[in-house]
């Protein structure tokens, strides 16, 4: 089962009874493996939509357990999709202008505050911390979520990234980012632990991601 939202967390990105329910009935009929909805992964600017799931805080984590036992009793596996909202997030919900890598326009209309190196590399440790409160919670992988116009896919594309630093001057700069949430990621949940990567293969617009620079 693909990653999915339900908006079914608080407003401050807990697991609810109702998010267990629903997605226990999933393991309860048959599913093999769950992909839990994409998950805001910091405080600060990751937080996409209302009432959506949150691992920026350690006491996520009781409540993730929760979840990830229930679904569990019924023999399925379980992982998360770790995700940062980018130029998606919007003003109303973070209180402050979306970021991305460039000062491009968001889904709001709004134009983005490009971000510093310091700020991407806090974005990248609040990835990989995220990550290990999702395997302290029990689960059984981690997705990190790099489509769809959300802030990775955003770094991916030229459409979106117009840096001229190590953060996107060429192919090689753009992939820096996802590449290096990876290899953090890693380093936190150990080799044995999935790590999977979701990928716009081709994104449909002019100078987006097409199947020649995914198949790279």
């Amino acid at each position: 089962m693909p990653p999915m939202s339900t908006r079914l967390a608080t407003s401050e990105g807990a697991v609810t009874e109702q998010m267990i329910r629903y997605y226990e009935a999933r393991a309860k009929g048959g599913v093999g493996l769950i992909l839990i909805e994409y998950s805001y992964i910091d405080d600060i600017a990751s937080k996409a939509a209302i009432c959506q799931l949150g691992v920026h805080r350690d006491d996520m984590i009781a409540g993730l357990a929760d979840l990830a036992d229930r679904i569990h009793f019924y023999g399925a596996k379980v992982f998360l999709q770790l995700c940062h909202g980018g130029g998606q997030s919007p003003k109303q919900i973070i209180n402050r202008n979306p970021v991305a890598p460039s000062a491009v326009h968001t889904k709001q209309g709004d134009i983005a505050t490009p971000l510093t190196i310091e700020e991407i590399e806090g974005i990248i440790n609040s990835f990989s911390v995220a990550a290990a409160r999702v395997k302290r919670a029990g689960f059984d992988g981690v997705e990190i979520h790099g489509a769809h116009g959300y802030l990775v896919h955003q770094f991916l594309s030229a459409n979106y990234n117009k840096r001229d630093d190590a953060y996107g001057s060429d192919f090689e700069s753009r992939t820096r980012l996802p590449l290096k949430l990876v290899e953090e990621i890693r380093k936190t949940v150990g080799v044995d632990y999935p790590v999977g990567f979701r990928l716009n293969m081709k994104d449909f617009i002019s100078g987006g991601i097409d199947i020649d620079e995914s198949l790279e």
